[in-house]
């Protein structure tokens, strides 16, 4: 549904290895300073290769020569747990964490 609203503002990153696509991230152009990484995902059989890894560096190179300012990767948290372990993942990137909070407005 997103790249039929706004085919210009999202793209799919992948790692492949011969001719299987072993990971992926869908990045979102947020507006002209931030763009928003989501729906990462890799094929645990090929984990040894690390594609999230590749991927992300695709994504923060492509970001940096595109001008933005900041790169959102994303959420550690399932069904609002953290996961401490991806949460150091991606601070090995050079992330730093932030705390978004919801507020709903109910008519």
């Amino acid at each position: 549904m997103l790249l039929s609203l706004v085919p210009d503002r999202v793209a799919l990153y992948t790692a492949w290895h011969k001719e299987c696509m072993i990971g992926g991230i869908w990045l979102l152009k947020a507006n002209r300073d931030v763009s928003v990484a989501f729906y990462i995902s890799h094929d645990q059989d090929y984990q040894e290769h690390r594609p999230v890894n590749s991927v992300y560096h695709q994504v923060i190179k492509w970001g940096w020569e595109s001008g933005f300012k900041y790169l959102d990767l994303g959420t550690f948290t399932l069904n609002m747990q953290p996961n401490w372990g991806l949460g150091r993942f991606k601070e090995g990137f050079g992330a730093r964490g932030y705390l978004r909070e919801t507020f709903e407005l109910r008519f």
